[in-house]
């Protein structure tokens, strides 16, 4: 791959004991408590916005705090009445809910600090509506949608979706001063969700005035840092061991020789990706209308081997001759999650031109006819097509049946594809800096990634590395922890950012930098590794110096 323009902030540490080095301050995550959304209006400043901690009876500034999800606020969509969330029945949503539950922060909003002699009759005397204006972040990027309601003894009410578009339906009115309500906040997808409200009164001197503050939420929901593979020769292992099928992800990894033999990863931990120009392909004139109408476009990664791309296939060699009923392995497709009308296809091409399909999600999924039968201790290559751009969650399942005449399956496995996007980074104006975090900062255009607004020696591109405030000067707190371990080994942890790419280099002499991991795309969650000389590095460490590189995923 494939960037021009790389820039990375280097960190340099050494094994000598229990270290912490420079980590991005950011918003902290707040996960359980009373809080409430602040409102607020005075005649000298005007409307603000932010948290209130109803348990300390503290004001906290909205860019402060997001409020965050565990998985006890994970439920599933009931059979009927809830449509207005954007989910389907059965599928998850993160809810935190209008009454008190353990564990599961308790939110509500709040018109207290809005001086009645100020607002007078908007909505009759002393009310202000509150609206929601605009929902955006790696939640809605991956096709989540935000609601806030209230449940009794009727059916729902909503009282704001984004799941048909945000409108000026999507308020609630007349809310008294003073008042201090709960509603139900669902987000139908993982990632970060900017709300941004508005809120209007009539001031006292007839004139409507209105004022606008947004608040996040962070939906981890499972989330785990992704390995981005993005060039070399990499493949989906077929294993099968005590009578069991395994399916794991293996293949090179760019500036580490014989990474193939020192580290595989499971599917859900990786993803596929490459810039959309490298992989468009046309549709031929005949034989591949499985993919849409001749000369549409598509994304495909390829059968042969590219030096610009990932070069993706089936290995079985961990399955010997012998061990299974006709020397074969079933790799079924079970589910593909995608952009709107985005399908995936699975198929080769012969020497002849002629197109083997084996798998198609555009004509509906059933594991008995999409799959692929592929035979033991084999190693092959196939395109893997999209039908647009975006992020495609893919799950495949491994079926066999033993030498003893029993039918076996694995689990379930799930792993993603990046069509030219990738998960928790967008970066629509190119300047290598996600678009939410310029929006939550402030930034009304593209931000210039070598100025520094407020002079702290940060530029706006370290800034967004290290997910500190670019429009204040502060400093940079750790996120890269390192412990010695008895026995000759290192632990590393590392605080990731969504949409950030992270990479250990390790030197054993401060003049020649080796990779020690994958590249890998922070999801907001700790990324931990441990050098032993049993992984990527391959020989234990015993005068070792580490460095982090940060970059945009470019």
């Amino acid at each position: 791959m494939k960037s021009s323009k790389i820039l990375r902030f280097f960190l340099v540490i050494a094994v000598c004991g229990l270290m912490e080095v420079s980590r991005s301050h950011g918003a902290d995550l707040t996960t359980n408590g009373h809080y409430d959304l602040n409102v607020a209006f005075s005649n000298n400043v005007g409307w603000t916005f932010n948290w209130f901690n109803f348990d300390g009876g503290a004001h906290i500034p909205s860019g402060q705090i997001d409020m965050g999800m565990t998985e006890a606020a994970r439920t599933t969509v009931p059979a009927s009445g809830f449509s207005a969330l954007g989910a389907a029945p059965g599928d998850p949503v993160w809810i935190l809910p209008q009454t008190q539950v353990p564990d599961i922060t308790f939110l509500g909003y709040r018109t207290a600090d809005i001086d009645p002699n100020e607002i007078t009759a908007l909505f009759g005397t002393a009310f202000i509506g509150l609206k929601v204006t605009e929902v955006r972040g790696s939640g809605p990027d991956r096709g989540g949608f935000f609601s806030a309601y209230q449940t009794g003894l009727g059916a729902p009410v909503f009282q704001y979706t984004s799941a048909d578009g945000l409108d000026n339906g999507d308020i609630v009115a007349p809310i008294p001063l003073g008042a201090h309500a709960h509603f139900n906040w669902a987000f139908t997808k993982p990632g970060e969700y900017q709300v941004k409200f508005e809120a209007e009164g009539d001031h006292k001197t007839g004139v409507v005035t209105n004022g606008s503050g947004a608040f996040t939420f962070f939906v981890p929901g499972g989330m785990t840092n992704l390995h981005l593979l993005d060039s070399g020769h990499v493949g989906f292992y077929f294993g099968f061991t005590s009578n069991s099928l395994e399916l794991a992800i293996g293949g090179e990894v760019e500036g580490i020789p014989n990474a193939e033999d020192n580290k595989s990863r499971p599917p859900e931990e990786a993803l596929f990706y490459d810039q959309a120009s490298d992989i468009q392909l046309t549709v031929p004139a005949t034989g591949f209308d499985f993919l849409g109408a001749p000369g549409a476009t598509i994304w495909a990664f390829p059968q042969s081997a590219d030096p610009n791309t990932i070069f993706l296939g089936l290995n079985s060699e961990g399955v010997t001759n012998g061990a299974l009923q006709n020397d074969s392995v079933e790799l079924r497709l079970i589910d593909v999650d995608g952009p709107t009308n985005g399908h995936f296809s699975f198929f080769q091409v012969d020497s002849l031109g002629s197109a083997n399909l084996f798998m198609n999600s555009g004509d509906g999924i059933d594991p008995n006819v999409d799959k692929h039968v592929f035979g033991a201790n084999g190693h092959d290559h196939y395109f893997w097509a999209f039908t647009k751009t975006g992020r495609y969650r893919v799950a495949f399942q491994l079926a066999a049946t033993n030498t003893s005449g029993t039918p076996i399956t694995s689990r379930v496995y799930e792993t993603q594809f990046g069509v030219g996007a990738l998960p928790g980074f967008r970066d629509d104006d190119g300047n290598g800096i996600d678009d939410h975090w310029e929006a939550r900062h402030g930034f009304t255009s593209p931000a210039d990634p070598n100025a520094d607004p407020d002079n702290d020696n940060k530029n706006n591109l370290k800034e967004y590395l290290f997910d500190t405030d670019p429009q204040t000067s502060d400093s940079i707190e750790p996120v890269f922890r390192i412990t010695p371990n008895a026995g000759n080994s290192v632990s590393l942890e590392i605080d990731t950012k969504e949409g950030r790419q992270y990479r250990l280099m390790y030197s054993d002499d401060l003049r020649t930098w080796l990779p020690g991991s994958e590249k890998v795309l922070g999801q907001r969650t700790r990324l931990p590794f441990l050098d032993d000389g049993n992984g990527l590095i391959s020989t234990p460490p015993t005068n070792r110096f580490y460095r982090l590189d940060i970059s945009s995923p470019q």
